[in-house]
């Protein structure tokens, strides 16, 4: 039960920072980390409870955005279910390893999402610099997914942070 319980009050603490501090920069950095967590479950979660777990974040997600009803919910479904697919071949040990398959995957998510609004919503164009910025901020998330990964591995481990060790 206190792995699910770090995943949900860290992505609880997640939402509420990007909702109220991280939401100005949103216009110039489009970071997601309630993404970050959706990543981090899909690749560290058995596939019903982290299913469950994305649902939810996506739902979150949508509410807090304002977008269309189920939009993110889906999306960040199918990065799920990617990533699980992914983790089987790339084991996502290291941190350059969580930090590349989140990149993938935080690609394939805003691929995702950019066809949803295409197909369910009015058409909507992509310049060049607004394709720039959102590589930028799916690099930033990728770069956030082995910060974010290691630290909810510690708290699920029980592990405290007792500060540098005496030589």
């Amino acid at each position: 039960m206190r792995p699910y319980l770090a995943v949900m009050a860290a992505a609880l603490a997640a939402a509420v920072l990007q909702s109220t501090v991280l939401q100005p920069l949103t216009r110039y950095l489009p970071l997601d980390l309630l993404l970050v967590m959706a990543v981090i479950v899909g690749l560290a979660r058995d596939p019903l409870s982290g299913a469950a777990m994305c649902a939810v974040l996506g739902y979150i997600e949508d509410v807090l955005s304002g977008s269309l009803p189920g939009l993110h919910m889906t999306s960040w479904l199918g990065v799920f279910f990617l990533a699980q697919a992914l983790r089987v071949r790339l084991s996502p040990e290291s941190a350059l390893s969580q930090f590349l398959l989140a990149a993938v995957l935080c690609a394939f998510e805003f691929g995702l999402t950019f066809l949803l609004v295409r197909m369910f919503s009015a058409p909507m164009e992509l310049s060049s610099r607004q394709l720039a910025v959102v590589g930028l901020g799916v690099l930033a998330e990728a770069a956030l997914t082995p910060i974010f990964f290691f630290f909810l591995s510690r708290f699920e481990s029980g592990e405290r942070w007792r500060g540098p060790r005496p030589r």
